[in-house]
C-alpha cells in the first residue's frame, strides 16, 4: 500500500510558536489598554496605594529634616529609609503583577506571563509611577542621601562656570559656541571657493576643447581645399 506525502499532515512547531507569539502580543496590547483605564480595579487600587504611600513618605521625610541631624547622620538615616521604601515598592510591584495575572488567568495562558514577565513587570512599574506625586516624593528622599555630593557638585560648578570647552581640549567643531560657528563658516566659504574654482576649471577646459576643435576643423577645411585644388590641377593636365 503506497502513501502519498501530501496526505500526511506534518505539524510545523516554528509556525505554531509564531502564531502563539502573535496571540501573546495581542493579549499584552489588550492588557495595556485595560489597566491604564481609570475605572480598572487595578488602577483604582494603585491610586489608593500611591496616595497612602506618598503620605507615609512625606511624614518620614519631614521627621528626618526636623530632627536636625548632622549631615553625615542625616544621609545615613535617609539612606536606610531609601533602601526600606525601595524594597517595599519592589514587593508591591511583584504582588500587583501577580494580582493582575490571577485576574486574567482565564483569558491569558500562565506561560504567557512567564515568557513576558519582564515586560509585565515594567508595565506595572510604569503604572505605579504614572502618578507624578510618587516620583516627586521619592526624589525628595533621594536628595537627602546626596547632600554631600550636591555640595561638591555646586562647588565644581562655581569653579568651572567660566571654563570654556576649548579649555578642556575639546575640538572647535564640538564646542558648540562661537568657535564652532566660525569654523563652520570657514568650512562653508572654503567649500564655496572650491566649487567656484571647479566650475572655472571646467569652463576653461571646455573653452580649450572648443578652440582645439575649431582649429582642427579649420585645418581640416584647409586640407580638403588643398586636395581639391590638386585634383583640379591633375584634371587640367
Amino acid at each position: 500500500m503506497s502513501v502519498k506525502l501530501e496526505d500526511i499532515e506534518v505539524s510545523d512547531p516554528t509556525h505554531e510558536y509564531r502564531e502563539y507569539r502573535q496571540k501573546v502580543k495581542k493579549y499584552i496590547s489588550l492588557f495595556k489598554f485595560h489597566i491604564f483605564d481609570l475605572d480598572h480595579p487595578v488602577n483604582i487600587i494603585n491610586r489608593y496605594f500611591v496616595k497612602v504611600f506618598c503620605s507615609y513618605l512625606k511624614n518620614k521625610i519631614h521627621w528626618l529634616i526636623s530632627q536636625n541631624f548632622e549631615e553625615s547622620e542625616l544621609m545615613k538615616q535617609a539612606g536606610e529609609f531609601e533602601c526600606e521604601i525601595t524594597h517595599s515598592l519592589q514587593k508591591y510591584i511583584v504582588k500587583l503583577q501577580s494580582c493582575i495575572r490571577l485576574m486574567y488567568a482565564k483569558c491569558m495562558n500562565y506561560q504567557c506571563f512567564l515568557e513576558e514577565r519582564d515586560d509585565f513587570i515594567n508595565l506595572v512599574t510604569s503604572l505605579v509611577f504614572n502618578e507624578e506625586t510618587l516620583y516627586k516624593t521619592i526624589f525628595q528622599l533621594y536628595e537627602l542621601t546626596l547632600i554631600s555630593q550636591k555640595k561638591i557638585l555646586e562647588g565644581k560648578l562655581k569653579d568651572f562656570c567660566n571654563v570654556q570647552p576649548e579649555d578642556l581640549g575639546i575640538q572647535d567643531k564640538f564646542c558648540l559656541n562661537e568657535r564652532t560657528f566660525d569654523l563652520q563658516q570657514k568650512l562653508f566659504m572654503d567649500k564655496q571657493k572650491k566649487e567656484i574654482k571647479n566650475k572655472e576649471t571646467i569652463n576653461k577646459d571646455n573653452s580649450t576643447n572648443s578652440n582645439s576643435n575649431r582649429d582642427s576643423n579649420i585645418n581640416n577645411n584647409i586640407n580638403v581645399s588643398a586636395l581639391n585644388n590638386e585634383s583640379d590641377d591633375i584634371i587640367i593636365k
